[in-house]
């Protein structure tokens, strides 16, 4: 089984807003499309409702794939790492509750 790590970019600005991972990335793609029509809560979400306002989509672009899930886990965490200024993800991949705002706010990857 492969995994794909993917971003979706904006359009306008081409800021990476959200790091993922998945086995099918299009189905993947279209989950985030209609859970933005559904729930329209999160920062992904709304900034999703905005540019559909637009007539806009964001894009999808895949970064790296692998074949073994916990190095999958390792990228995705590193592009979350990397992009950490644009993204509108709200757990760090793999760490369970920790917020992608804890790291902003310590730059640690635990909470001791």
């Amino acid at each position: 089984m492969i995994y794909y790590i993917y971003a979706l970019i904006c359009p306008i600005t081409k800021d990476i807003r959200y790091i993922g991972k998945t086995k099918h990335p299009k189905s993947r793609y279209n989950q985030h499309l209609k859970d933005a029509e559904k729930r329209n809560k999160t920062e992904k979400q709304k900034w999703i409702i905005k540019l559909k306002s637009k007539n806009m989509k964001p894009l999808l672009q895949i970064i790296d794939k692998t074949e073994n899930e916990k190095e999958a886990r390792i990228l995705e965490e590193k592009t979350v790492i990397a992009n950490i200024n644009t993204v509108f993800n709200i757990h760090m991949p793999g760490k369970g509750s920790l917020s992608v705002a804890h790291y902003r706010e310590t730059g640690r990857l635990t909470n001791g």
